[in-house]
This record gives C-alpha cells, structure tokens and sequence, in this order.
C-alpha cells in the first residue's frame, strides 16, 4: 500500500482492496491505525503485519478472497465483526486465521466457499450468536465439529456441493431455532441424523442431488416443515411419518427414480400446494391424493403414470396438471377431469391418450392444453373458449376440429403428423375446412401441419397480431403462388413454409419480418422478395428445394445478416450478394448443381463463410477485388473443384493469389488469343430477390 502518510484518515468506513489490486496485499499496523472507522473491509490475497491487537476495533464486515498459505494472525481479534466471508482458501483446519472466529461475539453471518484445504470444520464455540452459516463447495470437507449444536440463535445453515462429506453430527437436533437447511449437492451423503427430527422450527430442508436414500422416521416430528426437496436423490420410499407434516406446503421427489409409490399417508398433507413426481418409477397415485384439497401444481411428466384416478376430482384447486412423457399413461382422460374448475395448464403431450372427454368444456378457467405427440388421438370435443394456448398433434387425427369459439387464443399448434411414417390414405380426413381460423383474431402464433386440407388463404389475412407462422404440408393450396394472402400480416416476425406444394413465392408488406425459412417446397421455382419491404430480415434458410434455380438479390438488403442454402441440388446460381451490405453469416451445403456464386467478394461485414458439397462450384471469391475482413473465418470441404481450406480469410486470400502467380508462370506463352468466354445469361432465373 505504499509508505503510511502521518494523516488520520477518520472517516473512511469502507475499504475494497479487490477490484483495484491482483498482487497480495500487506496491511500494516501503522496503516490500519490512520483508518480507526474502518466497518468494511474486502480483501483478496493479502493479508496483516504488525501488532494490530487493538486495531479494526470498529470493524463489521471482513470478506476474504485468497488469504496466503501458513499466515500467522494470533493477533486478530475483530470483537465487533458481525459478517466473516471467507473464500479460495486452501490453509487446513490449523490455520491461524480461524481465531477470528474464537472471539467474535457478535458475529452473525460465517460463510465459507472453496475452501479446499478444510477437512474438518472450525469450533463455533466462540461465536455463538451466529444466525446464518454456509458452508459452500468445500470438497475436501468430511467432519462438522459438534459444537455446531450450540448454536441456538441459527437461523440458515447451508452445507452444499461438500462433495465428501458423509454424515452429520446428531448435535445438529440442537439448532431449535433453525429455519432453513440445505445438503444440496453432498453426493456423499446417504442418510440425515435421526435428531432432525428435534429441529421444531425448521420450515425448509433441500437435500436436492445428494445420495440421500431415505428419510428417518423423526421427520414427521419437524412440525412446521412447509418445504422439502428431494431432486434427484436416490430415495427409495417416504416414511409414513411424512403424513404428520401438515404445514408442508411443497414437496419435490423430481427425478427420484427409485421411488415407486407414495405412502397413504401423503394424503394428510393437507396444506400441499405443489407436488412434483416427474421421472420418478411411481406406477399409480395412492387413493388417499383426493384428501389434497389445497394442491394447486401436479407435476408428473416422464414418470410410470398409468391412468388418472377418478378421485382426482376432489383436487378442487388444482390448477397446473403436468402429465407430458408418460409412455405408459393410455386410453381415455377420466370425464371426472371436467369437475377441476381451477385448472388452467393440462399437458398430456407424448402420451397414448385416445380420448378428451366432452366434460374438458367445463373448465371455464382452461388456459392452456398441451396434446401435442398424443398419436393415438383422433378427434377433439368442444373446448373451453377460455383457452389462450392449444396445441395438437396426432399422427391418427381423422376431423380437424371446429375452433371458431376458442377466440382467445394466441398460440394455436394443429398438426396430424405430416411427413412421419403414418400413411395418410389409410386415414383421410373427414373435414377439410379451415375458414374458421380467421375468426381468431388475437392469434400470435399459428402452426398448421395438416396432409389433404386447403389453406385458407383469405383468413391468414384477418390476423393482425401474428408474429410467428409456420405451414407444413397444406397440401391442397388453392394457389400455386403464395405470397398476397401475407400482406396483412404487419407484425409478422418469423414465417416457414415446410413441405409446400407451391411454385412461387412472392413475400410483400412483412416490414416486420426477421426469420423466414422455406424447407422442402418441391415444386418451388420462384421466390420473389421485395427489399424495400423486408427492412428487418436478418435471417434466411432455404433448404431442400430440388427445382429451385437461382436465388437472386437484385436490390440491396441493409438488414440481412444470415443466409443459409441447403439440399438444393438445381440450385444454379446465387447473385447479387454484394447487395447484403450485413451479411454476417453465409453457409452453402450440399448444392450440387451450383456454379456460380456472384458478388461474394463485397461482403465487407461478413465474419463467416461455410462452403461444403458443391461438386460444381469452379470459383468462389475474386480476391484481387475483396471487402472480406481479413479475420473471417472460411471453411471449403468436399468440393471437387476447390482446394479444401479452414481459417482466415486473410491467409485464404494470399493462398489464391500464390496459387495464381504459380499458374501464370507455369503457363506456355500463347501465340493467338483465346476466344472470350460469355457469361451466363442471368436475365432467365427463376428465383428472384428484389
């Protein structure tokens, strides 16, 4: 810190020595002695010299980063510290350091992280007003001293991520006024002491990604318990005991995969808000869950689920019912699902549930319906009008349904599978109709993946709010152009068309428009973009249009940053690129036919070209004429007739050039003049952007 100054620096309070300072710090005697006031010290790396017994007298808060191996502080007494931080320390349990804590008194806060040389804990004897103590990421920790029990006054004790801490001392009963405790991440530790149960104030116990295999029966004495988790532990069963916690409030057995069923007693929690058994090997809910008149979130998903008991009725406010990925939940949902007049979420995606019932429209309070991969489901009833999310998918859907009423939707998915392995002919649909979609005004998002049905062109154009719509299949459009019917669509933000059978595709009036894809059109041979249109693209991806020619930028585009061109294998020509003045990103896949790329080399933005399986591509940059920042990153591999490379471009470029000065002087002298080679007639693409 430099020479000490004679001038008593009285009112500095607040001293942070960890921003400004990477070397280790000494801190004097005579320095601390012109800081009398000093409440807060940070500190990183450094550490005391001198007599400082009757300095930092007024010191509250000591965070310490980094303290040196082997530093001798007999001499510290901070009698007055109420916060002691302590991290990245690697000195052992004979640390001198650990006297501060002998003396302090009126110490509150004691939290200690990464302290990789700790293997036992400090004796808390000294400081026993402490009300909050973590012990956080110490690896090597494999003891807590007993003398935690004395701390009456503790409040929080956090022991998390001590990955070889193995158990606790049964002196932790002692804590009667502990509120918070968490084990979190101790993978080592396989069983809680049986005096937990002592712990009478003790509201939340997170023993979350431990080896905990159970809990001891004493739990069910922990009478003001409200939350407990159990993620991912090993835990095989609940003990009956569990039942007696009738403040608990939350109870998380999330990813616990040796569980197999819930105890009866689960059905006394009658203070149970949120229960979550999600990928857990439970087979069939107790008959006692109807008693849970207070739960309002039942997460399931992925677990051995095989029906809904029809008790589930009784759960008057449950309002979340999260059921997705059970592969083995099948058949028709109870009708006694109608009677939850609370509920708003039910997901029943990547299921087998062949059937809704008709009651599912007297959920008045249906907010969002989640059917999506349910592969066995052929109609839908009469929904809800209550509902602002629905999303369907069903590979056996035979009627698509009348949805004129649901006019609070803003995100509707409606998809019978198109493109999976499920034949459509086996299975025509019965309804072909779609008029009803431009009834949904406040639709945001619009996904129709429907074989055999018409799109209906007109109604696109009646939703003001949409910003996200995709179309796949569709494979009755009644226009082989497509393009008109989007120009209503003022805050569109993201449009696909996958698998369309049109021809042309003509894009005006989507001044909002960020991300457009068009994937898998076969029939597609002209694609018009009007620039001045379009001020807000920035991302476009073309992918698998087998007849597509040529893409063409005939007008500059100052916004678009990403272009990618997959699998189209006619794909002749890509022009105009100069007038990307943002093109950032340029990736060509798999083009075979592709022979010219035009205007790359004015590209002055661009930090990444990718160029692969274009076994006709002859040229690809002229660099004797580039704007190519010298740092862009090119990759060329795989096509025939251009030298494989990856790097810089900056490299790339005087590669060429020596490759051409080799060519010239390789070459014979010429006695007549070549005939001029003529340039493709660019007057007949196909494919255009204006």
């Amino acid at each position: 810190m430099g020479s000490p100054r004679e001038t008593r620096k009285d009112k500095v309070q607040a001293l942070n020595l960890v921003e400004h300072h990477s070397d280790p710090i000494s801190i004097t005697d005579e320095e601390l002695e012109r800081m009398p006031n000093l409440k807060s010290l940070k500190l990183r790396a450094g550490t005391f010299v001198g007599d400082i017994d009757n300095h930092l007298l007024e010191l509250r808060w000591l965070s310490w980063d980094s303290p040196p191996v082997d530093c001798r502080m007999a001499n510290l007494h901070l009698k007055n510290l109420v916060v002691f931080k302590l991290s990245d320390n690697k000195n052992t349990e004979n640390w001198g350091g650990w006297n501060i804590l002998k003396m302090a008194n009126k110490l509150k806060v004691l939290s200690l992280t990464k302290c990789e040389g700790l293997k036992r804990t400090p004796d808390f004897s000294g400081c026993l007003n402490l009300e909050r103590l973590s012990l956080d990421a110490c690896p090597n920790l494999q003891e807590v001293d007993p003398s935690i029990g004395k701390l009456k006054g503790l409040v929080h004790l956090d022991i998390i991520w001590c990955e070889s801490l193995q158990t606790l001392p049964e002196e932790i009963g002692g804590l009667v006024n502990l509120k918070h405790f968490s084990m979190q991440g101790c993978h080592e530790m396989e069983k809680l002491p049986c005096s937990i149960g002592k712990l009478e104030s003790l509201s939340e116990l997170d023993v979350s990604s431990s080896k905990i295999k159970s809990l001891p029966d004493s739990i069910g004495n922990a009478k003001h318990l409200s939350f407990i988790n159990l993620t991912s532990t090993p835990i095989g069963e609940l003990p009956i005991s569990i039942g007696e916690l009738t403040q608990l409030e939350f109870l998380s057995l999330h990813r616990c995969r040796s569980l197999g069923e819930l105890p009866e007693s689960t059905g006394n929690l009658t203070a149970l808000e949120k229960l979550y058994l999600s990928e857990t090997s439970i087979v069939k809910l107790p008959d006692s869950i109807k008693n849970l008149k207070q739960l309002k979130v039942m997460r399931m998903g992925r677990s051995h689920i095989r029906r809904l008991p029809a008790t589930i009725e009784m759960l008057e406010r449950l309002e979340e019912l999260h059921a997705q990925g059970c592969e083995q939940l099948a058949g028709e949902l109870p009708t006694e699902i109608g009677k939850l007049l609370s509920l708003r979420i039910l997901d029943m995606s990547n299921t087998h549930v062949c059937a809704v019932p008709a009651a599912i429209n007297s959920l008045t309070r249906l907010q969002e319906l989640n059917l999506t991969d349910c592969n066995e489901l052929q109609e839908l009833p009469k929904l809800p009008p209550s509902l602002n999310c629905l999303r369907v998918q069903s590979t056996s859907l035979r009627l698509v349904p009348d949805l004129s009423n649901l006019t609070n939707l803003v995100e509707l998915n409606l998809s019978d599978g198109y493109g999976l392995a499920l034949a459509r002919a086996s299975n025509p649909m019965q309804t072909r109709q779609l008029q009803w979609v431009g009834k949904l005004s406040k639709l945001e998002s619009l996904r129709l993946c429907l074989s055999d049905v018409p799109v209906p062109s007109s109604e696109l154009g009646c939703l003001p709010q949409l910003r996200e719509l995709t179309l796949s299949g569709m494979d009755s459009f009644n226009s082989a152009v497509v393009g008109p019917q989007f120009s209503n669509l003022k805050n569109l933000l993201r449009l696909c068309l996958y698998r369309c059978p049109l021809r042309e595709i003509q894009l005006d009036g989507l001044e909002l428009l960020r991300d457009l894809t068009v994937e898998g059109c076969k029939f597609l041979k002209g694609l018009s973009i009007i620039s001045s249109s379009l001020r807000k693209l920035r991302e476009m991806e073309v992918v698998s249009c087998p007849r597509l020619l040529e893409i063409r930028f005939l007008s500059t585009m100052e916004s678009l940053e990403k272009l990618k061109v997959r699998n189209c294998d006619s794909l002749g020509g890509l022009c105009g690129l100069s007038n990307l003045k943002k093109l950032k990103t340029l990736k060509i896949y798999t083009c075979d036919g592709l022979r010219v790329v035009e205007g790359l080399e004015g590209l002055e933005l661009l930090n990444c070209l990718s160029v692969y399986d274009c076994g006709s591509l002859e040229r690809l940059i002229d660099v004797s004429n580039s704007k190519i920042p010298n740092e862009c990153r090119i990759t060329i591999s795989c096509c025939a007739k251009l030298s494989t490379y990856g790097g810089t471009y900056g490299d790339y470029g005087e590669r060429i050039l020596r490759e051409m000065d080799k060519t010239i002087n390789e070459s014979p002298p010429r006695t007549t003049c070549p005939p001029p080679t003529t340039s493709s007639d660019v007057s007949k693409c196909s494919c255009s952007i204006l």
